[in-house]
């Protein structure tokens, strides 16, 4: 008989998480979009995080690198947006929507089911969902969750000075925490997404958060 694990072995076996610390928004966008050849159709990713933490800023990055030229925003009145982009890190070219939703106003899980979640999550796209952790019921058990926070620095950022090449698109008084997990994957994509997250790293604005345990 096959040794049974227990439920934190289990746990372990489903599950890893990674953090990361941007000094901007472009290190942010630098984060999801080396995340562009790990996604898949039928992947739903959960944004979480305070206002302005930068759900929408990720979203940008991720929906960008897949090749979707037009403008994000995020759809907090409409709920819904969809966008038609490439999926990445395959032998061929292969379109794929991105459905983007922000479910902050819904006020009941039958508003979500209403939408057709149920059709968006069973299909073929890539649904982000800003505020996830709001209709956490209605999810699949296989999900990637993004946790955004803005954190105060130890030390206010210096601006650069003018001979510096490089010059972050903001100056913000937060170092901004961007914490990935995954929920229910196999190996083999968690350890997919531990590399594509180490070519994150590469960005200027990015960097190991000090309390990453991974």
């Amino acid at each position: 008989m096959a040794a049974r694990h227990s439920a934190a072995e289990d746990e372990r076996l489903t599950r890893s998480r990674h953090r990361l610390s941007t000094r901007s928004a472009g290190g942010t966008q630098a984060v999801a979009a080396a995340l562009a050849g790990w996604v898949e159709a039928g992947d739903v990713v959960v944004l979480t995080g305070d206002l302005g933490a930068g759900k929408t800023t990720f979203t940008q990055g991720l929906v960008r690198a897949l090749g979707v030229s037009e403008p994000v925003t995020s759809p907090t009145f409409t709920i819904a947006s969809h966008y038609h982009g490439v999926r990445l890190g395959s032998d061929q070219t292969q379109a794929l929507v991105v459905n983007h939703l922000d479910v902050y106003r819904l006020g009941s899980l039958d508003e979500a089911e209403a939408l057709g979640l149920d059709e968006m999550l069973d299909g073929d796209a890539l649904t982000l969902i800003e505020w996830g952790e709001m209709i956490e019921p209605l999810l699949p058990c296989t999900r990637l969750i993004v946790k955004l926070e803005l954190v105060p620095f130890d030390e206010p950022p210096v601006a650069p000075s003018a001979d510096v090449q490089h010059v972050p698109d903001e100056v913000s008084a937060n170092r901004r925490v961007v914490e990935v997990a995954t929920e229910g994957h196999g190996a083999a994509r968690r350890e997919r997404l531990a590399d594509a997250l180490i070519e994150a790293v590469g960005h200027i604005d990015v960097e190991r958060d000090r309390d990453d345990r991974c």
